[in-house]
């Protein structure tokens, strides 16, 4: 019997929970190994990067369907980016050029799309299918993917 993934339960609009409930999240930052590369170390004051890890303007184009600096003036534009009672924390990397670089993981992908959603710029429909992406893409790196039945 295929597996069928939970779906994400979305408020009606207009009210929107103050929390997301225990369960709506699917991707946790200890499901994947930590990033050792020496170039994606980050910057003392945040946690460690996990792989996979994404620029922002990636993330932009294949999550939420956008052009690559929607996402970063959304949060130009959000004062803090909470989510419940959760604030996301944007990890930065020494950046090739001037400046630090923001990259995120698929756990951050997730609660991103929260932070998006619980300040407006998205609705509940692309908060379900970014969340369903970040998912998939952690499939394809191992994580949460289903089991094997014995089918081909």
């Amino acid at each position: 019997m295929p597996h069928e993934p939970e779906p994400i339960i979305i408020d009606p609009p207009g009210q929107r929970g103050t929390d997301p409930r225990p369960g709506d999240y699917r991707l946790y930052d200890e499901d994947f190994p930590v990033e050792v590369a020496p170039s994606y170390q980050t910057i003392k004051e945040f946690p460690p990067l996990r792989f996979p890890h994404f620029p922002i303007g990636e993330v932009s184009v294949w999550a939420f369907g956008r052009n690559r600096v929607w996402v970063k003036d959304r949060l130009k534009r959000i004062p803090s980016f909470t989510y419940g009672n959760s604030t996301l924390v944007i990890r930065q990397v020494p950046g090739r050029g001037v400046g630090a670089e923001r990259r995120l993981t698929l756990p951050d992908i997730e609660r991103l799309a929260w932070v998006l959603y619980e300040h407006g710029h998205i609705d509940g429909f692309q908060l379900q299918r970014a969340s369903e992406i970040a998912v998939a893409v952690a499939r394809q790196y191992g994580v949460g993917a289903v089991e094997q039945t014995g089918a081909p």
